[in-house]
């Protein structure tokens, strides 16, 4: 992959969500992850109360490594499991 942009990091973000029995969530679904970015630099969080608390999942890094973050995570993720529930 020569470049990582946010819809890169966005399918890998709802492929995570979707795992975890969010289909779309908001931004206080309680459980979910999310991106989140400041100053050209982005994380990912997960939402921990519905007012908006977070928990640092990753810490701030280029967008490159934010989705190789994702992607093991969507590596560990049993899918075959995923789509037999479905």
């Amino acid at each position: 992959m020569d470049r990582v942009n946010l819809s890169h990091i966005h399918h890998r973000i709802n492929e995570i969500n979707i795992a975890r029995g969010f289909d779309d969530p908001k931004w206080n679904t309680i459980g979910s992850i999310r991106y989140d970015g400041a100053y050209g630099k982005t994380r990912i969080v997960e939402v921990l109360t519905e007012g908006g608390c977070i928990r640092e999942l990753t810490g701030f890094g280029t967008k490159r490594e934010t989705y190789k973050a994702l992607a093991m995570v969507s590596r560990v993720v049993d899918w075959d499991y995923i789509k037999r529930l479905s």
